[in-house]
C-alpha cells in the first residue's frame, strides 16, 4: 500500500516531442510495486498541451480543476472539474 497526498508527488516537465507547459507527477509507477497500473498527475497550464498519441492499454482521465480538450479517433471532447 501506497499513502500519499497528490500534491506532495515530485512533478517534471513533460519532454515528449510536442508537448507545452506540463508537466507529470507519478503517483504510481512499477517502482512501487505495481506493475500493471500507474496513476500519473498531470498540470496542463492554460497555454499547454500534451502531443496526439494513443495507447494500446485502458487509460482514465480524471480532472480536478479547469477545463480542457480530449480528441480521441478525431473527435473532441470537452473536459472540465
Amino acid at each position: 500500500m501506497k499513502l500519499v497526498n497528490y500534491r506532495q508527488v515530485r512533478s517534471e516537465p513533460v519532454t515528449d516531442e510536442g508537448a507545452k507547459d506540463t508537466t507529470i507527477a507519478w503517483a504510481l509507477s512499477e517502482k512501487d510495486g505495481t506493475p500493471n497500473f500507474s496513476m500519473r498527475i498531470f498540470k496542463v497550464q492554460p497555454s499547454g498541451y500534451t502531443p496526439l498519441h494513443s495507447h494500446s492499454w485502458e487509460h482514465e482521465i480524471f480532472v480536478i480543476g479547469g477545463e480542457g480538450i480530449l480528441v480521441d479517433e478525431g473527435k473532441e471532447y470537452r473536459l472540465k472539474a
